[in-house]
């Protein structure tokens, strides 16, 4: 729902391969629609500063140690992006974390739920 609705969306992943894969895979779950926004399947980590992006995005980043993503999606500018819209998969530990923007949350709430036969893909 987010994506149809242009709202950024960061991947973090362990696996440059499975980031990359993912944030590819969410372009294809928009067909018939396409992505007018940027899209980087594999942002360096010393470039998060790109969160903070006015436009929408997707954005993939893999994290080569060990703490699972943690201190990036803790950090003050994701933190900051979340409550500007930003939404977070993290592949590492399985969550999601959606954005806390007031306007999008209640919008996201009103949105139809997905035809039966897609609601295997959640």
């Amino acid at each position: 729902k987010c994506l149809i609705i242009e709202r950024s969306v960061l991947v973090l992943g362990e696996s440059p391969d499975l980031v990359t894969s993912c944030t590819c895979a969410l372009l294809d779950l928009l067909k018939p629609y396409t992505w007018a926004s940027n899209f980087i399947p594999l942002l360096p980590s010393y470039m998060i500063d790109f969160v903070n992006s006015p436009v929408p995005f997707i954005i993939g980043m893999a994290m080569n140690d060990d703490d699972r993503g943690i201190s990036i999606q803790s950090d003050y500018r994701v933190a900051s992006a979340i409550a500007d819209g930003l939404s977070v998969i993290n592949l590492s530990n399985n969550s999601v974390v959606l954005t806390t923007q007031t306007g999008i949350v209640k919008l996201l709430n009103g949105c139809p739920t997905p035809k039966p036969q897609l609601s295997k893909y959640q």
